[in-house]
């Protein structure tokens, strides 16, 4: 009674406060109150009532309820005043997580991982303090031995001639025991005679094959064969068994009052009784029932105990375990004693069913290294971070730093059938390593069956043990507990925590503190995060509607964040507890101190109802806020633009009374958002010789200042070179630099930052950074994709395939970057295809390929393929490894081979794709769909890829192996096209490039634009299609070839004079050209044009092209010509018969322009250059009208030529669709016949028009 009046009083404290703090009740948008939500005591089965009192979540919503170690979830109603109640399984400490919605529909219930609704929070029910009351149970462990029978002395029924019998029953089942010097040698089976409520019952078995069923009969009365029966048995220096009870429940009724033991006999394989033992004695009942038996030596004194509990089969049913382990402090060399008593629930296992064995997996999951600061997430914990870094700082994704510690196994005898579970007890006697470092731990488990001698199968797999339809791809259940391991030699617990992860810029997610940026990273995987994170202050900028933001610590490695994935935080805190203290000052040095708050709970998802409809499918989602429910601390505004330091500090403890700490000194720039576009696509693989065009261009254009910072970290790991180029772009964001030239191998990292302050004293800000691969022509390493299709592995796994003829029948392709660099991948946007990033090694000196084989001979791929076979494919695998690594903390050891691959898939203007990939481990969703909103980027089209849409596939390797004395880049370029499977004949595919002219298959053109299939195209990256310049500027050619081979490059420009040049030159081996030399500064106002014609004359995966030889030109142009307009520097704009600079616009309509011609000017003439990143949508003159011009932009229109064109007028935000730029130029001569140009440029970001310039 007193420990629930202390819980009420908690409860009601804890309400109170949390009420004072936010005076209103939840609002749509809000997380539920954890302090008003209670789990009730579990019921028999383990099902409890969760009850959310009054303002726990807001008005009438529909609330969601998961456990979070079985995935069950529950769905309540909630009323008027937000109380509800819903009813799951969660015994004991199971963790809930709650989310609350307005609506939830029927076809996203009941889905595995992220849960459906608004902004949720995870609950705890009760830890168990002491050992709950049970029924006592027969203490009689099947293991061959007697030394358990001294406990029931009046069992004992022989002890004569050297041989030993005992029996005894409980009111489930019948044991017996014999022991005897003279076992006949040669027996087949043994048989036991005994009555049962004066019926005479004979069973027979042969007790060393333990998984063979018994059969047994009837001899009196009524004579009958009963089939088979499921006794637990085992011989080693005694035969003992166990005989259930509930086969005959029918017929012996509720209670067994009478059994007696007749006799036992061994037989010859004839049926011939080999020996004889009579007994004829009663059986000694007890009043105990059947349960789970540990050794009488094996008690764990004063343990620490919890609970847990998962799925089986995939959701059908449940397994739960009642846990102790002997402590929660060690040393290294410690021993750890932990014991499980499991119950798992299998209905539909044959009642007759014997012989299966159960095991137990522990491994360690370091969260805490010998340094105090936090260590590489493991299973579950790794999604979107990492401690393992770059030499530049990048986060090396994909690794696992938990480690094997051991396994217990239960004999099948003891595996008992309690009705419709199987209970067992798993006792783990395990030692530390002696060389295990300082630090904290979680614990994971992981159980199996398995049969005789048969493949472990897991707990959670459709099979013997049910079939569900929950697709759980977890495959360890994290227990509730945590380990220190010599802690007084640790420091001060860090975790890291990071800021605005639900706040998107630009790609980017999230934020780390500065003291946290040299041991660990974020990743998102579809961005390399931005040097700068900006946020806008506005949400649009009619309204000026301020924006708010959360200035509260997220932990990305607390859960899973995935979205088909759930699973228990890796850390359980105790809330409320903790504090959080926050000091902003702001970019004028005023300083905000929002003060000191309790952190009341966990906050987890955003505010919209899908999580993919914000970050994607693959993307992390839902990730672990730590909140105050303080709207000081939940909604702060920045009130100014500029840059904002926020001097963060706070404290956290777990239920086991370990303190973290975390925070620092974050910074995040307040401006409008420019959409920056690098000189060079993001993530372009490069050759030493070639050189850097250290060009932007930012939109809306502006005269922003520049920065760009290129660091290259050589390969032989001489000192970082760095490269900062500084300037100002011309007043419609055009800047071209003065590059630089690789000589080195290695890594780069270039961060491009522009800034502008408009008319009105509008901060503008873009930020950007690329990272890849520079690699010698000289590399003995080769750098391919991957054959085939992911999760289909046939016999013959071909580098070119259609899957009209290959792969399996439904629209849910894995494709995966083409196996040859140059190849060409198609993929459909109206269908299931996804495409995920790989890359392997082919060898051609055979060293790398022989330290593989020697360092991990029994190495298989997730894809099943041996290490042998990923030779003889030329496919070696690319990760961190050490060939001598010890059984724990690989992730944290410095690998004898660091090995790590770069990804980057670029679409024209965003990123699709981005990350460092540093292991071949499947739990991460390495992949990408159609339906990605690539993190909101600006232009990313929250409806996906469309057709015509195509992604740059680029990449890059780095191994670093001294004992095999490699050290190697290799680089790697191919290109994908978005397609309509409905309206493609050979549908996704995988071809060779050129249309079969270097003698291979044809695959078709690349794209189809107004009827003309495009074979190959150059995409200009430099001076672009319609670029505004300044006399003076630099007119630099740079782009990027598709496909990516080392094609010829011609380009004629001519002045509005007639003057001409010519130029040639080739694109590096991945399609990447820029030739400094051919750079020149405009000099003569008017309208320049610019020929850019591509052939390829060189080797394919093919062969050599033959003529006629491919060609191409620039997309959307009229044979590759397409003008820019030079301006002078004091050059009027074009007169619009509007003066705003920056309003909304219906989205994805046709929107109307009118312009003035200066009525002095005669020989007018228009032009115009409409484009999107990629494509020139149209372009040439237009009609005067007297003194003026129109002009009409109907994205409806364009849509029939360009596909990918946004034409869904329900959307909202520049993520929406393509950024639109329309450049108008008006030439003529003067009233003092002086030749005249006027410009202007307008941005169109779906619903917002922007002409700054």
């Amino acid at each position: 009674m007193r420990r629930f009046l202390i819980f009420v009083l908690t409860l009601l404290i804890g309400g109170a406060v949390v009420l004072a703090q936010n005076d209103s009740p939840p609002q749509p948008g809000d997380p539920p109150v954890a302090a008003l939500i209670t789990v009730g005591p579990p019921d028999a089965v383990g099902t409890v009532t969760i009850t959310g009192a009054t303002g726990a979540v807001f008005p009438s919503a529909q609330v969601a309820v998961r456990n979070l170690y079985t995935g069950d979830v529950a769905y309540a109603q909630a009323g008027v005043t937000g109380t509800f109640e819903a009813r799951l399984f969660g015994p004991g400490n199971t963790p809930f997580w709650i989310s609350p919605a307005d609506n939830i529909p029927n076809n996203v219930r009941n889905q595995p991982g992220s849960l459906p609704g608004g902004p949720g929070t995870i609950i705890y029910g009760d830890f168990p303090a002491e050992a709950a009351a049970t029924t006592a149970s027969t203490q009689i462990l099947i293991d061959g031995s007697l030394d358990d029978w001294t406990a029931y002395p009046a069992g004992l029924v022989l002890r004569a001639g050297g041989r030993t019998a005992y029996a005894i029953h409980n009111q489930e089942s019948v044991y017996m025991a014999l022991a005897l010097d003279d076992v006949p040698e040669d027996y087949s089976e043994m048989t036991v005679f005994f009555q049962l409520e004066g019926a005479v019952y004979r069973a027979a078995f042969d007790p060393r094959l333990p998984e063979e069923a018994a059969t047994w009969s009837r001899l009196s009365p009524l004579e009958a064969d009963l089939g088979t029966l499921a006794v637990s048995k085992t011989a080693a220096d005694a035969v003992e068994f166990r005989l259930p009870l509930q086969p005959l429940r029918s017929v012996l009724g509720a209670q067994l009052d009478e059994a007696f033991l007749e006799r036992f006999e061994f037989l010859d394989a004839d049926g011939s009784a080999l020996t004889t033992i009579a007994i004829m004695q009663s059986i000694q009942a007890v009043e105990e029932a059947d349960g789970i038996v540990y050794p009488p030596d094996s008690r764990i004194a004063n343990p620490i105990r919890f609970t847990a509990s998962g799925p089986v089969a995939q959701g059908a049913s449940n397994w739960t375990a009642d846990g102790r382990i002997n402590t929660l402090d060690f040393a290294a060399g410690d021993n750890l004693r932990m014991q499980l008593d499991v119950n798992l629930n299998v209905p539909d296992l044959p009642e007759t069913l014997v012989g299966v064995s159960m095991v137990g997996q522990l491994a360690l999951q370091p969260i805490i290294g010998a340094d105090g600061q936090q260590a590489t997430g493991g299973i579950n914990s790794n999604n979107g971070w990492s401690a393992v870094l770059t030499p530049s700082g990048l986060a090396v994704d994909n690794l696992r730093s938990n480690f094997a510690l051991g396994e217990t196994i239960v004999p099948a005898p003891q595996v008992l059938r309690l009705d419709d579970a199987l209970a067992f007890g798993l006792d783990f006697d395990l030692t530390l390593p002696e060389n295990l470092p300082p630090g904290v731990y979680g614990l994971l488990f992981a159980g199996y069956g398995q049969i005789a001698d048969g493949e472990r199968f897991r707990w959670r797999d459709n099979g013997l043990f049910g079939t569900g339809d929950d697709d759980l791809s977890t495959t360890a259940t994290r227990l509730p507990v945590i380990l220190t391991v010599n802690e007084s030699d640790l420091p001060a617990k860090q975790l890291v925590w990071s800021l605005f992860y639900d706040h998107p810029s630009e790609g980017s997610r999230g934020v780390l503190a500065q003291e946290d940026q040299a041991q660990a990273a974020l990743s998102n995987r579809v961005h390399f995060n931005n040097p700068t994170y900006i946020l806008p202050p506005y949400a649009d900028p009619a309204s000026e509607q301020a924006l708010r933001y959360p200035l509260e610590p997220y932990i990305v490695s607390q859960l899973p964040n995935s979205y088909d994935r759930s699973g228990a935080p890796l850390i359980p805190f105790d809330f409320p507890g903790g504090q959080l203290a926050v000091k902003v000052t702001r970019p004028d040095g005023t300083l905000d101190d929002l003060g000191r708050s309790t952190l009341f709970q966990s906050r987890l998802s955003t505010d919209t109802e899908d999580e993919r409809a914000r970050f994607g499918t693959q993307s992390p989602v839902d990730v672990y806020r730590l909140t105050t429910l303080n709207p000081i601390f939940t909604r702060f505004q920045f009130t100014q633009y500029g840059l904002y330091t926020i001097d963060m500090q706070g404290e956290i403890a777990d239920v086991w009374g370990n303190r973290y700490e975390g925070g620092g000194t974050y910074e995040v720039l307040i401006a409008e958002l420019f959409d920056l576009m690098p000189g060079v696509m993001s993530g372009t693989p490069f050759e030493v010789g070639d050189t850097f065009y250290a060009g932007l261009q930012v939109t809306p254009g502006a005269a922003a200042d520049v920065t760009i910072t290129a660091r290259i970290y050589p390969l032989d790991g001489s000192p970082m070179i760095e490269h900062v180029i500084n300037g100002q772009a011309n007043r419609n964001g055009y800047f071209s630099g003065e590059g630089f030239d690789f000589t080195t191998p290695g890594e780069y990292v270039v961060d491009y930052e522009a800034r502008y302050t408009d008319d009105s004293g509008r901060l503008w800000a873009g930020s950007h950074r690329s990272a890849g691969v520079i690699a010698s022509p000289e590399a003995d390493l080769i750098a391919h994709g991957r054959r085939g299709l992911r999760g289909y592995y046939p016999g013959i796994r071909p580098a070119w395939f259609t899957t009209r003829l290959y792969g399996p029948d439904d629209d849910s392709l894995r494709l995966s970057y083409p196996y040859h660099s140059g190849d060409v991948l198609w993929y459909a946007a109206d269908s299931d295809n996804t495409v995920q990033p790989g890359l392997t090694a082919q060898d051609t000196t055979g060293a790398y390929a022989q330290w593989l084989k020697s360092a991990l001979p029994d190495y298989v791929a997730p894809d099943g393929q041996t290490i042998d076979r990923r030779i003889a494919r030329d496919e070696l695998p690319v990760f961190m490894v050490s060939e001598n690594q010890p059984g724990y903390n690989p992730v944290l050891q410095t690998p004898s081979s660091e090995a790590y691959l770069y990804f980057s898939a670029v679409r024209p203007g965003l990123t699709v794709r981005q990350y460092v990939l540093g292991g071949d481990d499947p739990g991460l969703p390495l992949y990408w769909d159609t339906n990605d909103p690539y993190n909101e980027q600006i232009g990313s089209g929250l409806m996906g890829d469309m057709p015509g849409d195509f992604v740059f596939l680029f990449g890059g390797m780095v191994v670093r192996n001294a004992e095999a004395e490699i050290t190697e880049t290799a680089i790697y370029g191919a290109s994908a096209f978005a397609i309509s499977d409905r309206g493609d004949e050979l549908g996704p595919r995988v071809y060779p490039p050129y249309r079969g002219a270097a003698g291979g298959p044809d695959g078709g053109p690349l794209l189809t634009i107004r009827d003309e299939p495009i074979t190959m195209f150059f995409h200009p990256t430099g001076v672009r299609p319609g670029q505004v310049l300044t006399i003076g500027d630099t007119l630099a050619i740079a782009g990027q070839i598709a496909p990516t081979l080392a094609s010829d490059v011609s380009v004629e420009i001519t002045s509005p004079s007639g003057e001409t040049r010519r130029f040639n030159g080739t694109a590096n081996a991945i399609g990447y050209y820029y030739d400094a030399a051919n750079d020149f500064a405009v000099d003569e106002p008017g309208i320049w044009t610019i020929d850019i014609d591509v052939q390829h004359t060189g080797l394919s995966s093919a062969g050599p092209v033959q003529p006629p030889y491919p060609q191409g030109d620039v997309l959307g142009t009229e044979d590759g010509r397409f003008n820019v307009y030079v301006v002078p520097p004091d050059a009027s704009r074009i007169d619009w018969n509007d003066t705003r600079q920056d309003f909304e616009i219906p989205g994805a309509l046709a929107f109307n322009f009118n312009f003035r011609i200066p009525e002095d000017w005669t020989n007018t003439a228009v032009d115009h250059t409409v484009t999107i990143p990629g494509y020139v949508l149209r372009s040439g003159p237009l009609p005067v009208s007297g003194a003026s011009f129109s002009f009409q932009h109907n994205p409806t229109n364009l849509n029939m030529a360009f596909p990918n064109v946004e034409v869904d007028a329900r959307l909202n935000g520049p993520a929406a669709a393509d950024p639109v730029t329309i450049t108008f130029a008006v030439t003529g001569i003067d009233a003092g016949g002086e030749r005249q140009i006027q410009t202007r440029t307008f941005t169109i970001l779906y619903d917002r028009l922007l002409t700054l310039n």
